[in-house]
């Protein structure tokens, strides 16, 4: 029996083959396991007036985030997304970013357990 392994570029996805011999056939079964990935991301800057959660919000429905976006008392955002680790990763890239009036001053991650939302909300 040979174990053949296969280099896979994705973000996210785990490679993982096995090959069995049974009766001279060869069958090799390749899983690949999605890893699920929550963060809660607080953002600070100039960021009220300027549509930073629609931004938000927009960039979640590219990426197939679900969770949600909402403005602080002490003039930060919070932003608590949750999917896919290659999808989360490249999300919080452009929010990094924002809209062009806005500026991001400080941007603090912090990964927590799933919790399972079903869309995303702006609150």
């Amino acid at each position: 029996m040979k174990l053949k392994q296969r280099n896979v570029n994705f973000i996210g996805v785990l490679p993982f083959s096995y090959c069995h011999s049974f009766y001279k056939f060869r069958t090799i079964i390749e899983f690949k396991v999605t890893i699920m990935k929550r963060v809660r991301v607080i953002v600070g800057g100039r960021l009220h007036g300027v549509g930073f959660r629609y931004y938000v919000a927009n960039g979640a429905k590219a990426f197939n985030i679900s969770g949600y976006v909402q403005n602080l008392s002490d003039g930060k955002v919070e932003i608590d997304a949750e999917g896919e680790r290659g999808n989360v990763h490249h999300f919080l890239e452009e929010c990094k970013k924002g809209p062009k009036l806005s500026r991001v001053d400080s941007f603090w991650v912090s990964d927590i357990p799933y919790f399972g939302f079903k869309r995303f909300k702006i609150k």
